[in-house]
């Protein structure tokens, strides 16, 4: 055990690292600043997108951030450390990061040793979900490629195996009183295998030792948070699987679901990024329109256009107006995906239509979250 913890610490200081206050990468992210070394006219900077997210053992110190990281310049740390930089790396990814979110961060050993983030010991960190042995270089060391994706995580004991935990919810079918079912299913993704191809053959590893995101292995006894509500896989009787499922109000708007667990003897849990539940907004219905307008009983067909913001269940109600109005006298629904779209109403009414009137087209669309958005259009009579 005294000699694995040796050789873990011994590795543990080529590429993790801990934060103070904020450091600049050559202030603006994209130019050398403050007795950076300048570049020649003849070789531009080019600079990298990268997002970042830095995760302590309790608390995340920065949620994900896109971030832009040149090539040159210099990197320094909350503690006036200061490195002149050849290439983009992970270090200058956590730098640009701390310079935006406003956490402080320190270094030693040429930059490759991040010793504190936020004023908390023992960080190392991953890239595309992948870290030691794949990565075994500083963070300073490391070459950033465009659109990374970077984690800077705590691991309190330098533990080598690492698994940065994911979330999955699956809706079920919601219900009259605005509640639905999710199913929430925790996996990990292993630092110690590549997420693709691409990248086992970026680090020099066998293509064999890819894990793709599908084949994430489930990860059982997970604390998760729905919202303001908190649950725990494997307790008060659910079955200890890596997944639970439970009732929320999907119609009072979007909430984050994600997952944590503590480290153990064998591993250290990155807790989840959340994931936003229900995904994107509500159905929105725009350019409604309605043809021929006015309209000739008996004469055709009325075609009513209108562009959906997402995937819905659409609803056209053909209403009365005027005094004593709103009287449904016909109605279409249909399913649609998103994009431009036309409904067809054949044109009859109960009781018929009026000549000379108006009517109010009203088109109704619900996700299968039961969130909706509606529009109106009003449609002449011909006399």
């Amino acid at each position: 055990m005294g000699t694995r913890r040796i050789i873990v610490l011994a590795a543990a200081a080529l590429f993790v690292g801990l934060v103070a206050a904020p450091a600049t990468w050559a202030h603006g992210e994209a130019t050398p600043a403050h007795g950076a070394a300048a570049t020649s006219p003849t070789t531009p900077v080019m600079t990298f997108k990268a997002l970042v997210r830095v995760v302590a053992a309790t608390y995340v110190v920065a949620p994900w951030t896109q971030v832009t990281v040149p090539s040159s310049g210099s990197i320094t740390d909350s503690a006036g450390n200061s490195y002149a930089a050849d290439h983009a790396s992970a270090l200058g990814a956590l730098a640009a990061a701390a310079d935006r979110r406003g956490f402080t961060f320190e270094t030693g050993y040429g930059g490759d040793y991040v010793s504190a983030i936020d004023g908390l010991p023992s960080w190392m960190y991953a890239v595309n979900g992948a870290g030691y042995p794949n990565i075994d270089v500083g963070a300073f060391t490391f070459q950033l490629h465009n659109n990374d994706q970077v984690v800077f995580y705590q691991s309190p004991t330098f533990t080598l195996d690492t698994q940065l935990l994911v979330v999955h919810v699956k809706p079920g079918a919601p219900s009259e009183t605005g509640q639905g079912l999710i199913t929430v299913t925790v996996r990990g993704d292993a630092l110690s295998a590549p997420n693709s191809a691409a990248d086992a053959k970026r680090f020099g590893v066998k293509a064999s030792t890819v894990v793709a995101p599908k084949d994430f292995p489930l990860v059982k006894g997970a604390t998760i948070h729905v919202g303001s509500s908190t649950f725990v896989d494997g307790a008060n009787g659910d079955a200890l699987d890596g997944s639970i499922t439970v009732s929320e109000p999907w119609y009072e708007g979007s909430f984050n679901v994600w997952a944590e667990k503590a480290t153990d003897a064998s591993l250290t849990y990155v807790r989840s990024s959340p994931a936003k539940f229900p995904p994107g907004a509500p159905p929105t219905v725009h350019k409604l329109a309605a043809r021929p307008n006015p309209y000739t009983p008996g004469n055709g067909r009325v075609h009513v256009s209108f562009t959906l913001s997402a995937p819905a269940t659409v609803s056209l109600a053909v209403l009365t107006t005027g005094a004593g109005g709103g009287n449904e006298v016909a109605s279409v629904t249909h399913g649609f995906a998103a994009g431009h779209q036309t409904m067809v109403w054949n044109g009859q009414a109960t009781g018929g239509l009026v000549h000379g009137a108006r009517y109010r087209l009203v088109v109704h669309a619900t996700d299968i979250y039961g969130r909706s958005g509606s529009a109106s259009t009003l449609l002449r009579i011909a006399q």
